[in-house]
């Protein structure tokens, strides 16, 4: 088993002790990467352990231009843009963008740069999920500003993901009144349908956001067209 395999297996199963123990035992571990690629710090960062993230960087980790993007590391983010400005445009080799990764990691200044940089914000991942950075932005923690810089550089607000999703039923779910706002302010569609029939308003979880939605346009099952 490769050393890289193990780490991410440590990591998955959220074992500091046994992830330190490698990193202290191979001087080389903090920059392995599996066959396919996969990078146990952006491993770490998946399974919302930025702490285990923190242990490879202090071993000595030189997070690339994807990591730095989801870390947030906005200097190490901007010092690679100015080496190999290219990258803007380039795909990770699990099918993101930076600018997927730094809203779907909520990293406002990173997106910001991004953009300045002329990141596309309409650009669809090129994997299953085949979304594009605001899609990924409303499944994390990107606060409505960072969702408003997506949008006024030319993000679709209808644009469907994998399953017909649009980014209204991700903010519908999340209960963001602010960003269900801001979307629909912009001409999002406020009863489009998933591709199993299901719309904005169905994603809801509590009455708040449902009484929100219907203010705002949407309409009942019974009463939908």
């Amino acid at each position: 088993m490769s050393v890289a395999v193990r780490m991410i297996e440590a990591v998955k199963a959220g074992d500091a002790d046994g992830l330190r123990g490698i990193l202290q035992g191979d001087a080389e571990a903090a920059s392995a990467r599996d066959e396919g690629g996969d990078s146990p710090l952006m491993m770490a960062l998946y399974h919302g352990r930025r702490d285990l993230a923190e242990l490879m960087l202090a071993h000595g980790r030189q997070p690339d231009a994807f990591e730095a993007a989801a870390l947030g590391d906005t200097g190490r983010l901007r010092a690679a843009l100015d080496a190999e400005p290219g990258l803007v445009t380039k795909f990770a080799h699990d099918g993101w963008t930076l600018l997927h990764l730094a809203g779907f990691f909520g990293h406002l200044n990173a997106v910001r740069l991004l953009l300045e940089r002329g990141a596309d914000a309409g650009v669809f991942s090129i994997n299953a999920m085949r979304n594009t950075p605001l899609h990924a932005a409303l499944a994390g923690p990107l606060p409505a500003e960072g969702v408003r810089l997506l949008v006024e550089a030319g993000a679709d607000v209808n644009a469907r993901q994998h399953g017909g999703f649009t980014a209204l039923h991700s903010a519908a779910q999340s209960g963001k009144t602010e960003i269900i706002d801001l979307l629909l302010d912009r001409g999002a569609r406020v009863d489009a349908a998933t591709e199993d029939g299901r719309r904005p308003l169905d994603m809801a979880r509590d009455d708040r956001v449902k009484d929100h939605l219907r203010a705002r346009g949407a309409a009942d099952a019974t009463s939908a067209d």
